[in-house]
């Protein structure tokens, strides 16, 4: 009796010791084995299988199982496949995560089908892939690691799936063949370069939705772009996202505050700008040789213009509210603008602001204004007329040098508070041509 006891007790342990190695007790975290195909498999910490290229380099075709003795198959781990030779790669639907690097350096990958089931892509998941013609994003991916994508030179074709929430940094930079991409609603953020020098992109669709931030230069240097509508909903705007564009129009952004250094610099075919009335700052060289920018509308709650925001820009006309406090140097270098009307809110005039403006006829500087900073009208050469407000203490060097045509000089204070203004030498190229109208009450 205790012999069978015994026995069955012997049999009842190894059933249970069978049971116990079954599943995600098999294995140790970390244990790798090579499985058909020429695929090594990594058991990992929650039970389930990663799996690389080990020591294989060329594999030519390469379909992923879903499972692998009997687990699931779930990552491709980080450079699992980086610089190998792959020409059609498919993902299965039980694949969750793309490590970073994985294919990384892939020049041979040309056709890539993404499971079902993937949920984030890792950093340089597939940089430098140069002959991948297109990628569909599952709605399962969330994720898009930063330069994931960067430099696939050929990558023509790009669905982003429902359920993205976040581009990385750089994700499909110098994606030179991408021609259109459609942003999803629930993406949040596009990250910074996101999209710079992808040379032949024409069309990108901002739906209203999520978008809350576009990173630094996310579409410099995107030559052919020719028009874009922010969402409403974007509040961040990333310095020169714009920038070295073909954008002729720009519409939408009321959520907008700020537009940052450089946002729409050297978009030579911007023709107009509507400046939101929430909007507070103009960076510096927002707009600087936007050439052909002739026209700017809003700005009615504007309180800040930066260094060369507008330098080289076409503007003609511009209505400044009282709210600017402050314009910065060179804010309206070389611009074609006809007469300007300082705000009131303004104290200082500073170092070139408006020089070179040769088609700017005439200038109205309130009393707020105390110093007006070297060159700050210098060579304006259609300059006939100036107002000067009587709260004026200080006159730069070269303020309204080289300005043949400026021969009336109308001041709001009295002759002699005129003479207490510290003028430094060259001030006026053509004084002695000047006249000085005192005590004038007009605009």
């Amino acid at each position: 009796m205790k012999k069978l006891f015994c026995s069955l007790f012997a049999l009842v342990l190894s059933v249970t010791v069978a049971m116990a190695l079954t599943g995600c007790e098999r294995y140790e975290v970390g244990y790798e084995t090579e499985g058909p195909a020429g695929l090594t498999y990594v058991y990992l910490s929650d039970g389930t299988w990663g799996v690389h290229a080990g020591d294989n380099i060329y594999l030519a075709d390469v379909k992923i199982p879903e499972e692998y003795d009997g687990i699931a198959v779930t990552q491709i781990m980080p450079a699992g496949f980086k610089n190998s030779t792959i020409f059609r790669m498919q993902i299965p639907d039980s694949v969750k995560i793309i490590g970073e690097e994985a294919f990384s350096g892939n020049k041979s990958l040309q056709t890539l089908s993404l499971g079902y089931g993937v949920e984030v892509i890792g950093n340089k998941a597939f940089y430098g892939c140069i002959n991948l013609e297109r990628a569909d994003v599952p709605d399962s991916t969330t994720h898009i690691g930063d330069n994931a994508f960067e430099l696939c030179e050929k990558l023509s074709i790009l669905s982003l799936g429902n359920s993205l929430e976040s581009i990385g940094l750089g994700a499909f930079k110098k994606c030179k063949a991408l021609e259109s991409v459609s942003i999803p609603t629930s993406v949040k953020s596009i990250g910074d370069y996101a999209f710079t020098e992808c040379l032949e992109l024409r069309e990108v669709f901002l739906k209203e939705g999520n978008l809350v931030s576009i990173g630094k230069y996310a579409f410099y240097m995107c030559r052919y772009l020719e028009s874009i509508k922010i969402p409403n909903t974007v509040t961040d705007l990333g310095a020169y996202a714009f920038a070295m564009t073909g954008i002729q129009s720009v519409s939408g952004g009321e959520g907008l505050t700020v537009i940052e250094e450089g946002t729409f610099a050297s978009c030579g075919s911007l023709k107009a700008i509507t400046i939101g009335d929430n909007i507070t700052q103009i960076c510096d060289a927002a707009f600087k040789y936007c050439e052909n920018l002739l026209t700017v509308y809003g700005c009615k709650g504007l309180t800040y213009i930066g260094r060369s925001a507008f330098e080289n820009a076409g503007i003609t006309s511009i209505n400044l509210p009282d709210s600017v406090t402050f314009i910065g140097a060179l804010a309206f270098n070389t611009t074609r603008l006809k007469s300007i009307k300082i705000p009131a809110g303004v104290s200082k005039i500073n170092g070139s602001t408006f020089a070179n403006c040769h088609s700017l006829t005439t200038v109205s500087i309130p009393d707020s204004v105390t110093v007006i900073e070297t060159g700050a009208f210098a060579q304006c050469s259609g300059l006939d007329s100036v107002v000067i407000g009587k709260g004026v203490v200080y006159i730069g060097d070269g303020a309204f040098s080289n300005i043949i045509r400026l021969k009336n000089i109308y001041y709001r204070g009295t002759e002699a508070e005129w003479n207490q203004i510290v003028k430094k030498t060259g001030w006026h190229t053509y004084l002695s041509d000047c006249v000085i109208y005192c005590n004038y009450s007009g605009e």
